[in-house]
């Protein structure tokens, strides 16, 4: 009997640490994965993507976030959690150049020569200079909407013996 008895307490103890050992568990989580269906719909550069995760924050140029109706009316169903829009810098300049180029041959030779950098360029949007921080003339530049633009031209840097123009100017006219 009391070996019955030790070999029943034995296997207590046994089934008992078993039962304890398979109650921890390793949880995995994919950063990549939705895994929260909460989760809003990412756009980056006008492209739906599953993550952010490999967007680089120093090169965001704006964040824009929809929420209810104005996400669902434009997004559909995918949106119903919100929508997150990320316009990366070099993205709006590029889509800026694009537009531009269409409308001025001379704008797209310089763009050209130039490896697209336009920081030696002075854009002047209806007579006004744009001024300020890059990334707000960038802004500015890539939320000029192509069919409201008129024009594009360029003036050279010193036309003429009196000219006090120390860059090349963009002058850009709109309807």
């Amino acid at each position: 009997m009391d070996r019955k008895l030790i070999y029943l307490i034995v296997l207590l103890f046994l089934s008992h640490a078993l039962s304890a050992q398979t109650a921890d568990t390793t949880k995995v989580v994919y950063r990549d994965a939705q895994v929260n269906s909460n989760a809003p719909l990412y756009i980056v550069d006008g492209e739906i993507i599953k993550s952010i995760n490999n967007v680089k924050p120093d090169s965001i140029l704006e964040i824009s976030i929809l929420k209810d109706q104005n996400a669902t009316s434009i997004y559909g169903q995918e949106a119903i959690n919100g929508v997150v829009i990320i316009t990366n810098r070099r993205f709006a300049i590029t889509h800026y150049q694009s537009n531009f180029s269409k409308l001025s041959k001379k704008y797209k030779n310089y763009i050209r020569l130039n490896n697209c950098d336009d920081s030696g360029l002075l854009y002047v949007i209806n007579g006004v200079p744009l001024d300020g921080k890059s990334d707000d003339i960038i802004r500015k530049l890539y939320d000029l909407n192509k069919y409201n633009i008129k024009s594009v031209n360029i003036i050279e840097k010193g036309i003429n013996e009196e000219s006090t123009i120390q860059k090349p100017l963009v002058i850009i006219t709109t309807k």
